[in-house]
């Protein structure tokens, strides 16, 4: 390979890696400052949508974070869902949210990768978020910053 032209690689940063650098220390900076009070009362609220039973819902929680469906829980899994969904939307209302795929080498340009205004993206994603990640949606939201940085 040309050492000019790996450094030239190294050197450029495209506006995609732009944006994730920015997203992944905003994510930090958010992280930094949990309120655990906020926190605390977000997980009492979640257990309410199952009628507050904290050992229902810890085992609803661990099923959707392991992809497991318990056929005797359906009503629950649906209401434990929804409430996350409402709770995402809104907490991270419109284009507010940010996520990244590990694997980069497997999508093609850069433009094509990840889009707001596309409803596949919000369709793959915050499933997955909602099921696999909720305890760090939570803990974003529950984020103790200044008013004029709410979404």
């Amino acid at each position: 390979m040309d050492l000019a032209n790996e450094n030239n690689n190294l050197n450029f940063i495209s506006h995609r890696q732009k944006c994730v650098n920015f997203g992944v220390q905003t994510n930090k900076f958010l992280l930094s400052r949990t309120d655990k009070d906020e926190l605390g009362r977000m997980l009492e609220e979640e257990a309410r949508a199952v009628g507050g039973d904290r050992w229902l819902f810890c085992r609803i929680n661990s099923n959707l974070k392991n992809c497991k469906f318990d056929p005797f829980f359906l009503k629950e899994h649906c209401q434990i869902y929804s409430w996350r969904e409402t709770f995402f939307d809104t907490h991270f209302p419109g284009d507010s949210w940010f996520t990244v795929e590990c694997e980069m080498q497997n999508y093609g340009d850069e433009d094509d990768y990840f889009s707001w205004e596309d409803p596949f993206t919000r369709f793959i994603t915050i499933p997955v978020q909602l099921a696999l990640h909720f305890d760090a949606v939570l803990v974003l939201a529950a984020a103790k910053i200044e008013p004029e940085l709410k979404w």
